[in-house]
Protein backbone atom coordinates (compact mmCIF):
# COMPACT_ATOMS: atom_id res chain seq x y z
CA UNK A 1 0.00 0.00 0.00
CA UNK A 2 3.09 2.14 1.04
CA UNK A 3 4.81 1.63 -2.28
CA UNK A 4 1.95 2.27 -4.45
CA UNK A 5 1.34 5.69 -2.73
CA UNK A 6 5.06 6.44 -3.23
CA UNK A 7 4.55 5.72 -7.13
CA UNK A 8 1.31 7.94 -7.45
CA UNK A 9 3.41 10.84 -5.73
CA UNK A 10 6.72 10.00 -7.95
CA UNK A 11 4.37 10.28 -10.98
CA UNK A 12 2.54 13.07 -9.60
CA UNK A 13 6.04 14.69 -8.85
CA UNK A 14 7.49 13.96 -12.66
CA UNK A 15 3.98 15.27 -13.89
CA UNK A 16 4.92 18.55 -12.58
CA UNK A 17 8.42 18.41 -13.31
CA UNK A 18 7.49 18.09 -16.85
CA UNK A 19 5.16 20.53 -17.07
CA UNK A 20 7.22 23.83 -15.04
CA UNK A 21 10.07 22.09 -17.79
CA UNK A 22 7.57 22.86 -20.66
CA UNK A 23 6.89 26.26 -18.96
CA UNK A 24 10.92 27.32 -18.55
CA UNK A 25 11.55 26.21 -21.88
CA UNK A 26 10.11 28.87 -23.18
CA UNK A 27 11.81 31.74 -20.99
CA UNK A 28 15.44 32.88 -21.92
CA UNK A 29 17.93 33.49 -19.96
CA UNK A 30 16.95 37.36 -19.52
CA UNK A 31 13.69 36.23 -17.79
CA UNK A 32 12.20 37.72 -21.29
CA UNK A 33 9.29 35.32 -23.02
CA UNK A 34 10.97 33.60 -26.11
CA UNK A 35 8.78 34.19 -29.39
CA UNK A 36 7.77 30.53 -31.38
CA UNK A 37 9.58 28.26 -33.34
CA UNK A 38 7.17 29.69 -35.68
CA UNK A 39 8.37 33.12 -35.89
CA UNK A 40 11.81 31.97 -35.93
CA UNK A 41 11.45 30.45 -38.75
CA UNK A 42 9.78 32.89 -40.47
CA UNK A 43 12.69 34.91 -40.09
CA UNK A 44 15.35 32.35 -41.33
CA UNK A 45 13.72 30.23 -43.97
CA UNK A 46 14.29 30.67 -48.11
CA UNK A 47 11.64 31.47 -49.87
CA UNK A 48 10.45 27.69 -51.05
CA UNK A 49 10.78 26.57 -47.36
CA UNK A 50 8.37 24.97 -46.52
CA UNK A 51 7.43 23.67 -42.30
CA UNK A 52 7.78 19.60 -43.53
CA UNK A 53 10.47 20.46 -46.04
CA UNK A 54 13.31 23.20 -45.25
CA UNK A 55 16.70 23.28 -46.70
CA UNK A 56 19.55 21.56 -44.60
CA UNK A 57 20.85 25.51 -43.10
CA UNK A 58 16.69 26.14 -42.33
CA UNK A 59 16.62 23.15 -40.17
CA UNK A 60 20.73 23.80 -38.41
CA UNK A 61 19.27 26.92 -36.90
CA UNK A 62 16.35 25.71 -36.17
CA UNK A 63 17.91 23.05 -33.80
CA UNK A 64 20.15 26.15 -32.46
CA UNK A 65 16.72 28.08 -31.27
CA UNK A 66 15.85 24.52 -30.01
CA UNK A 67 19.16 24.38 -27.60
CA UNK A 68 19.01 28.10 -26.88
CA UNK A 69 14.84 27.46 -25.87
CA UNK A 70 16.69 25.23 -23.02
CA UNK A 71 19.34 27.56 -21.88
CA UNK A 72 22.14 26.26 -23.72
CA UNK A 73 24.84 28.58 -24.59
CA UNK A 74 27.06 26.73 -26.32
CA UNK A 75 25.81 26.05 -29.76
CA UNK A 76 27.87 24.49 -31.61
CA UNK A 77 31.03 25.19 -34.44
CA UNK A 78 30.13 27.45 -37.38
CA UNK A 79 32.52 26.24 -40.53
CA UNK A 80 31.16 28.96 -43.06
CA UNK A 81 31.69 31.41 -41.10
CA UNK A 82 35.06 30.37 -39.82
CA UNK A 83 35.90 29.85 -43.09
CA UNK A 84 33.82 33.23 -45.42
CA UNK A 85 33.44 35.62 -41.88
CA UNK A 86 32.50 39.40 -43.17
CA UNK A 87 31.00 37.26 -46.22
CA UNK A 88 29.52 34.80 -44.19
CA UNK A 89 28.07 38.04 -41.86
CA UNK A 90 26.44 39.85 -45.21
CA UNK A 91 24.91 36.65 -46.25
CA UNK A 92 23.03 36.42 -42.92
CA UNK A 93 22.19 39.87 -42.35
CA UNK A 94 25.35 40.23 -39.24
CA UNK A 95 26.95 43.21 -41.02
CA UNK A 96 28.97 43.90 -37.62
CA UNK A 97 31.38 41.01 -39.14
CA UNK A 98 32.50 42.57 -41.71
CA UNK A 99 32.96 45.72 -40.20
CA UNK A 100 35.41 44.01 -37.92
CA UNK A 101 37.06 42.49 -40.98
CA UNK A 102 37.20 45.88 -42.76
CA UNK A 103 38.92 47.27 -39.77
CA UNK A 104 41.55 44.07 -39.71
CA UNK A 105 42.36 45.54 -43.83
CA UNK A 106 42.78 49.16 -42.60
CA UNK A 107 45.00 47.93 -40.08
CA UNK A 108 47.43 45.61 -42.01
CA UNK A 109 47.39 48.20 -44.66
CA UNK A 110 48.31 51.90 -42.08
CA UNK A 111 51.18 49.86 -40.98
CA UNK A 112 52.35 49.02 -44.28
CA UNK A 113 52.02 52.67 -44.99
CA UNK A 114 54.02 53.64 -41.83
CA UNK A 115 56.90 51.52 -43.17
CA UNK A 116 57.25 52.30 -46.61
CA UNK A 117 57.21 56.62 -45.34
CA UNK A 118 59.72 55.48 -42.73
CA UNK A 119 63.61 55.90 -43.08
CA UNK A 120 64.55 52.61 -41.24
CA UNK A 121 66.82 50.54 -42.81
CA UNK A 122 65.53 47.42 -44.25
CA UNK A 123 66.99 44.99 -41.05
CA UNK A 124 65.35 47.30 -39.03
CA UNK A 125 62.25 46.71 -41.02
CA UNK A 126 62.08 43.19 -41.41
CA UNK A 127 62.36 42.75 -37.49
CA UNK A 128 59.54 45.39 -37.25
CA UNK A 129 57.29 44.18 -39.94
CA UNK A 130 58.47 40.17 -37.99
CA UNK A 131 56.90 41.37 -34.72
CA UNK A 132 53.34 43.18 -36.58
CA UNK A 133 53.17 40.17 -39.17
CA UNK A 134 53.03 37.65 -36.62
CA UNK A 135 50.45 38.73 -33.96
CA UNK A 136 48.60 40.46 -36.54
CA UNK A 137 47.92 36.57 -38.14
CA UNK A 138 47.32 35.04 -34.84
CA UNK A 139 44.79 37.42 -33.85
CA UNK A 140 42.74 37.33 -37.03
CA UNK A 141 43.17 33.35 -36.57
CA UNK A 142 41.68 34.16 -33.13
CA UNK A 143 38.75 35.99 -33.94
CA UNK A 144 37.73 33.45 -36.79
CA UNK A 145 38.13 30.77 -34.07
CA UNK A 146 35.59 32.81 -31.21
CA UNK A 147 33.82 33.55 -34.54
CA UNK A 148 33.20 29.94 -34.89
CA UNK A 149 32.60 29.43 -31.62
CA UNK A 150 30.18 32.33 -30.73
CA UNK A 151 28.43 33.13 -34.03
CA UNK A 152 25.65 30.44 -33.87
CA UNK A 153 24.34 32.11 -30.61
CA UNK A 154 24.69 35.72 -31.50
CA UNK A 155 22.80 34.80 -34.77
CA UNK A 156 20.12 33.18 -32.88
CA UNK A 157 20.28 36.13 -30.45
CA UNK A 158 20.08 38.72 -33.31
CA UNK A 159 17.02 37.01 -35.06
CA UNK A 160 15.13 36.77 -31.60
CA UNK A 161 15.45 40.86 -31.47
CA UNK A 162 14.09 41.15 -35.03
CA UNK A 163 11.25 39.39 -33.83
CA UNK A 164 10.91 41.38 -30.97
CA UNK A 165 11.30 44.47 -33.34
CA UNK A 166 8.81 43.17 -35.59
CA UNK A 167 10.70 43.78 -38.26
CA UNK A 168 10.58 42.74 -41.66
CA UNK A 169 12.93 39.15 -41.81
CA UNK A 170 15.89 39.46 -43.62
CA UNK A 171 16.34 36.71 -46.12
CA UNK A 172 20.13 34.97 -46.57
CA UNK A 173 21.07 37.41 -49.75
CA UNK A 174 23.41 35.47 -52.09
CA UNK A 175 24.16 38.41 -53.81
CA UNK A 176 25.42 40.50 -51.26
CA UNK A 177 27.43 38.21 -50.34
CA UNK A 178 29.04 38.08 -53.35
CA UNK A 179 28.98 42.26 -53.57
CA UNK A 180 30.61 42.04 -49.88
CA UNK A 181 33.45 39.79 -51.38
CA UNK A 182 34.24 41.71 -54.08
CA UNK A 183 34.14 44.93 -51.73
CA UNK A 184 36.53 43.95 -49.52
CA UNK A 185 38.72 42.91 -52.64
CA UNK A 186 38.04 46.53 -53.86
CA UNK A 187 39.11 47.92 -50.77
CA UNK A 188 42.17 45.68 -49.88
CA UNK A 189 43.54 46.28 -53.42
CA UNK A 190 42.75 50.17 -53.63
CA UNK A 191 44.56 50.70 -50.01
CA UNK A 192 47.42 48.77 -51.55
CA UNK A 193 48.19 50.50 -54.68
CA UNK A 194 47.64 53.57 -52.28
CA UNK A 195 50.55 52.59 -49.81
CA UNK A 196 52.67 51.77 -53.10
CA UNK A 197 52.17 55.06 -54.51
CA UNK A 198 52.67 57.05 -51.22
CA UNK A 199 56.18 57.31 -51.23
CA UNK A 200 56.66 58.30 -54.94
CA UNK A 201 54.40 60.61 -54.35
CA UNK A 202 56.04 61.94 -51.16
CA UNK A 203 59.51 62.30 -53.47
CA UNK A 204 57.65 64.09 -55.99
CA UNK A 205 55.91 66.86 -53.10
CA UNK A 206 59.92 67.02 -52.12
CA UNK A 207 60.88 67.83 -55.35
CA UNK A 208 58.71 70.74 -55.85
CA UNK A 209 58.84 72.19 -52.55
CA UNK A 210 62.59 72.29 -53.42
CA UNK A 211 62.09 73.81 -56.53
CA UNK A 212 59.74 76.36 -55.12
CA UNK A 213 62.38 77.03 -52.18
CA UNK A 214 64.91 77.85 -54.98
CA UNK A 215 62.97 80.09 -56.75
CA UNK A 216 62.18 82.04 -53.48
CA UNK A 217 65.72 82.04 -52.71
Amino acid sequence: MIQMKNRRLMRIYHEMTEELKMKTDAINLDGNCLPSKQDFFEQIKFPKDTEEKARKSTSYYLTKFDLFQKGETKLGWNWPAFIFGGVWGVYRGLYVIILIELGFIIALHFFELNMRLSHLSQEVRDIYELSFYVPFLMAFIAYRVVLGLKVNLFYTKEILKRIERKSSPEKPFLLGAILASLFLRFVDKGLEKLVASLPMLEQALASILEKLLDLIS
